[in-house]
């Protein structure tokens, strides 16, 4: 019996002293970044190739290579662009960092809730967020200051982009539609409580805005 338990601690002794191979993570799939407010993603390919992405804009398309010393090289500049930190990648001489989750504080815009009154409509409106080929980046980051003033049917639209300029608006199909210099305007409620303002302009171009009551704790923290 002594001598059975004394082999048991021996290879208990014996496993605790073996040396743990590390596990070996993989550079590739896609990695997140926060550029001043907008979002962006690089993805390295199993093939050598990456693909960086800005919202609105056509990918940038290279090549990668991991390098000794903890570094990717991007398109083969020297010296290499990307330092790897562990489960992070940081851009060289700045402090812009990538992980492999996407920041839930990115704004997932809500559907449009076409049942509610006018009369929540009313008041005072400013842009919190501006759509960027798809992608809701905050409205400070764009320079965007749009804002809106609503009074039953009678909108303000208000900022450099429209001049305080007055649209009479009719309120049908879940939202208040107008025209505006040609382009039409249409304000619609999120069951998010945002405000979505599409403008369609003449020539099919859409432009996507996201706005909240003036008194918002949010609009106040990004001023």
């Amino acid at each position: 019996m002594k001598n059975r338990i004394a082999l048991i601690l021996s290879c208990i002794l014996l496993m605790a002293f073996m040396p743990v191979q590390a596990e070996e993570t993989s550079l590739t799939g896609v990695w997140y970044a926060d550029l001043d407010g907008i979002p962006i993603a690089m993805n390295l390919n199993e093939d050598g190739g990456y693909s960086l992405q800005f919202p609105g804009e056509e990918p940038v398309d290279g090549t990668w290579e991991e390098q000794e010393g903890g570094f990717i090289c991007l398109d083969g500049e020297e010296p290499p662009e990307v330092l790897i930190l562990g489960d992070k990648l940081k851009w060289a001489d700045s402090m812009v960092f990538f992980g492999r989750e996407q920041d839930s504080n990115y704004y997932q815009p809500a559907e449009v809730n076409g049942e509610l009154p006018g009369e929540l409509y009313a008041g005072y409106w400013q842009c919190a967020f501006v759509d960027v080929g798809g992608t809701a980046v905050p409205a400070m980051t764009m320079h965007d200051r749009t804002d809106l003033y609503i009074e039953g049917n009678s909108v303000i639209l208000g900022g450099p982009a429209f001049r305080d300029v007055l649209v009479r608006m009719t309120f049908e199909n879940g939202g208040l539609n107008g025209e505006n210099e040609g382009a039409a305007v249409k304000l619609e409620m999120q069951a998010d409580a945002f405000l979505r303002m599409t403008v369609t302009g003449e020539d099919g171009s859409v432009e996507t805005r996201y706005l909240l009551p003036g008194y918002s704790e949010f609009l106040a923290t990004e001023e």
